[in-house]
């Protein structure tokens, strides 16, 4: 996977949303808009992520930038599915991953520590792969059973 490197950017204004790692070592930024903001169910993402539920945004490959701390940023990419996570070598803090689509897969957690007021534009807007859930959320959103766009659950 190709990330962009930009180390020592002077007016970091130019990214709306920019983030750390707990020890500080990284900082990476998002721009522009996601492709999708959901909820995950699905169990590679649970497995991979070590979540029950996954919320996050996934963002073109153009979209993200590391800006400080390259060399602290290790990646594990697992050995038969198409997923890769990227963390922290000195804090093992994960901050973003791939998924089979080749986008780059930001947790929420990770926009909420951006310090942006504006994060109820980026809330997740369904749920995906919800038929493999082991937690029921009892919101308003779509709920595919699946990927998106096919059958929904319906309550």
């Amino acid at each position: 996977y190709y990330i962009h490197f930009k180390e020592n950017i002077s007016k970091m204004s130019m990214f709306p949303y920019v983030m750390h790692c707990d020890c500080q070592s990284i900082a990476y930024a998002v721009e522009g808009t996601p492709v999708a903001q959901a909820y995950c169910h699905c169990a590679d993402c649970r497995d991979f992520y070590g979540a029950t539920v996954l919320a996050a945004t996934a963002w073109q490959p153009q979209s993200l930038t590391v800006t400080q701390g390259h060399k602290a940023l290790k990646q594990h990419t697992h050995t038969h599915k198409k997923l890769t996570r990227f963390f922290c070598m000195n804090c093992g803090e994960v901050l973003f991953g791939t998924n089979r689509l080749g986008l780059f897969v930001v947790p929420n957690k990770q926009l909420f520590r951006s310090g942006d007021p504006d994060l109820e534009s980026l809330k997740p807007n369904y749920h995906l792969f919800y038929r493999q859930r082991i937690v029921s959320i009892k919101d308003h959103l779509p709920k595919y059973l699946d990927g998106k766009n096919g059958e929904t659950w319906s309550e």
